[in-house]
């Protein structure tokens, strides 16, 4: 990279800048879930026995997600969601909760 900074600085300069654009992705995982932080959500997978269970309660707040069945989990998020366009649905691990950020 130093020789592009040095014989295409305007190359280097833009590369740069797109390098830094880029959404990282971060993560984690709790007792029974795990989450993946992007530039325009937060998707949680829920690790759940019956992946089709019949009974699903879920409540999306701006600031929180509370499930309480099929399993109990209640998470209190680091920023604003937009709560009416958050989702959840099943998945080969179990149950995925999409929550777009709020803009």
């Amino acid at each position: 990279l130093e020789f592009q900074k040095a014989a295409q600085p305007d190359a280097h300069e833009e590369a740069q800048a797109a390098a830094l654009k880029r959404p990282e992705l971060s993560g984690g995982s709790g007792e029974g879930y795990t989450w993946q932080d992007s530039e325009e959500d937060v998707e949680i997978t829920l690790s759940i026995e019956d992946p089709r269970a019949k009974k699903v309660a879920v409540s999306f707040r701006r600031n929180a997600v509370q499930v309480t069945s099929p399993v109990q989990l209640s998470l209190k998020l680091f920023a604003d969601v937009d709560n009416d366009a958050c989702t959840w649905s099943y998945c080969p691990e179990g149950m995925r909760l999409t929550l777009p950020k709020a803009r």
